[in-house]
């Protein structure tokens, strides 16, 4: 008995197709998220009073009682390209003071430390910078940003470690006249 070679070619295409279409359509890929910021460039961040700040984020963070009245808002990125919805864990955001500032005025930030990032979505994340003393020029900051990114497990709801990551950012911080 011989079997036709055109059999055996259109068994394997199906087998193939049938493959693909598994690969692309029916299961789903995990989240892939990427930061959306070139760290080489300045991030520009306006400096204002607390009653400057938008309503949202005095409903967000209250008013610290600090020795600089400076606030500045630090807008953080994050793609997700997955078909499943991903989570990202701010770890750390560090702030360098500037040559000539003291030590013990360190710039604090406040933020949220997990963030939700949908499928095909970018969610932009909102770091509010404070303590930081009136300007009369522009100047710019250096940051250390550290997260981790993964996604829930699928039975317990918790966080699982897919990758992580520490970048440098720069922010420019503009000065306002409402800062004095």
């Amino acid at each position: 008995m011989s079997v036709e070679p055109s059999i055996i070619i259109s068994i394997v295409a199906l087998l193939l197709s049938i493959f693909s279409v598994y690969q692309q359509w029916l299961k789903p890929r995990h989240p892939r998220i990427a930061f959306l910021i070139n760290p080489n460039e300045a991030h520009r961040s306006v400096l204002r009073p607390y009653k400057g700040l938008p309503l949202k984020y005095q409903q967000e963070y209250p008013e610290y009682p600090e020795k600089y009245p400076g606030y500045a808002i630090v807008s953080l990125p994050f793609g997700n390209t997955g078909d499943e919805s991903g989570l990202v864990k701010i770890l750390k955001f560090e702030v360098e003071n500037p040559p000539g500032w003291q030590e013990e005025d360190n710039i604090k930030a406040s933020f949220y430390n997990y963030i939700v990032v949908p499928p095909g979505e970018v969610v932009i994340h909102h770091v509010v910078l404070r303590n930081i003393p009136s300007l009369d020029k522009e100047r710019v900051i250096k940051a250390r940003l550290a997260v981790e990114w993964g996604e829930p497990h699928p039975t317990e709801g918790t966080f699982v470690r897919k990758g992580g990551k520490e970048y440098p950012l720069q922010i420019q911080i503009v000065p306002s006249k409402d800062v004095v």
